[in-house]
């Protein structure tokens, strides 16, 4: 299942169009922002990667009440580059979380993006319905036309291994004015960001979920995968 759904996402995805370009100068961004689509979807990720390499990201899964939302915990997630494929795609190896949480591995070949974005975004759609109610295939489709043309995105320094690299936040909040807002537990409110560069492995630093409603007693729930090696993002 998992490795149908990256190989949609991540190799077939070039149809998807531009989104918002926003620059700041005072980030030493020289140029405007590149398209949210362009970064997510279009870019060769594994491009900075070689046979043998391996990315290694941090999960951490804070939840207000975990009697309802399960257990708080921190895991690891593993993108590994098993070969290098004639025309510049890669066989990669997607082992999510470790010991009794762990997923079955997948290798998939003629891989260009990177799985780890079908990671983010299948979790984002997962807990959204589990909070929020809904169908899976409805939330997934808002996510990607938000995604189409509702992202706002802003230039960021990341701290990376002791160096600072250029890169951008890509922010939205995909179900904030939602025809069915009104059945969606006060979490149509709920915001997602990633951030990406082109000047480390893989593109992906940090993603970051809040799903945070108004209605008393609602819980809260915070996702965050981060790139090993990366530190304050600004």
């Amino acid at each position: 299942m998992l490795t149908s759904i990256l190989r949609s996402a991540l190799v077939g995805s070039a149809c998807l169009a531009a989104a918002l370009l926003l620059t700041t100068p005072e980030t030493g961004h020289a140029a405007p922002a590149p398209a949210a689509t362009a970064m997510l979807f279009d870019a060769s990720h594994l491009a900075n990667l070689k046979k043998g390499d391996e990315l290694t990201y941090h999960f951490e899964r804070k939840g207000s009440e975990q009697k309802v939302l399960g257990e708080n915990f921190t895991d690891d997630i593993h993108v590994g580059i098993i070969e290098e494929e004639a025309g510049g795609t890669r066989a990669v190896s997607v082992r999510v979380f470790t010991t009794d949480r762990a997923r079955p591995e997948q290798r998939i070949s003629g891989m260009t993006g990177n799985p780890l974005l079908v990671v983010f975004l299948d979790r984002a759609v997962n807990n959204f319905a589990m909070l929020a109610g809904g169908s899976r295939p409805y939330l997934k489709n808002r996510f990607k036309q938000q995604l189409d043309g509702g992202t706002t995105v802003e230039p960021v320094a990341i701290d990376y291994k002791g160096r600072k690299v250029e890169g951008y936040r890509v922010k939205l909040t995909p179900y904030a004015g939602d025809p069915n807002a009104l059945k969606m537990q006060g979490y149509d409110g709920s915001s997602f960001e990633i951030v990406v560069s082109d000047q480390i492995p893989g593109h992906f630093a940090e993603t970051r979920s809040v799903y945070a409603s108004p209605q008393e007693l609602s819980p809260r729930l915070e996702e965050r995968i981060v790139l090993d090696g990366v530190g304050a993002i600004k």
